[in-house]
């Protein structure tokens, strides 16, 4: 049976912030991630017979929104850099996809902005500038007098322990409703 259209709304609903999130790693402009989104909505509309269900669909999303904004990345009216290879891209999908998507997105919200303040002064900065900023790994370079490399391997390190702290956190604030 294949996914329905009131399934791929809830799915695109649920899935926008991390989607959104996931595509603003690759783009870091907010205007084109947005466009990226858009664009993989209506495929998702388009392709929505070859869709298994609402987790393939999930895949789906997330592949296509990939490849679409690597695309969009290498444009010449567009001309952004990338900060993370394919394979980091792979990793951080994985961990996207390891987060309960039926987790409630205001206990995410809750859970993230949890993690962030824990963060140290450098790391809050530095996940500031990167996607809020949109500044690429060069930049975060030349801002902290470090070198690129450098950058990644502390933006890798951040991504690691968000992560962590996700899980954990959801898993507390989950249980916390649960009992009361």
């Amino acid at each position: 049976m294949n996914v329905t259209n009131i399934q791929l709304v809830r799915v695109l609903h649920a899935n926008r912030v991390p989607l959104m999130t996931y595509i603003r790693t690759i783009l870091p402009d907010f205007h084109l991630a947005e466009d990226v989104y858009q664009e993989v909505s209506v495929q998702a509309v388009l392709h929505l017979e070859k869709i298994r269900d609402e987790d393939h669909l999930k895949q789906w999303l997330y592949l296509t929104a990939k490849h679409r904004a690597i695309n969009f990345s290498k444009r010449k009216d567009h001309q952004q850099s990338i900060l993370f290879d394919e394979d980091m891209l792979d990793r951080y999908e994985a961990c996207l996809m390891d987060i309960d998507s039926h987790t409630d997105v205001g206990v995410k919200y809750k859970a993230l902005q949890d993690c962030l303040s824990r963060l140290t002064p450098y790391a809050k900065r530095l996940v500031y500038l990167r996607y809020c900023e949109g500044l690429t790994g060069q930049a975060l370079g030349d801002t902290f007098g470090r070198k690129a490399n450098t950058v990644y391997v502390a933006l890798t390190r951040v991504h690691g322990a968000l992560r962590t702290c996700l899980k954990k956190q959801i898993n507390f604030i989950k249980g916390d409703t649960a009992h009361g």
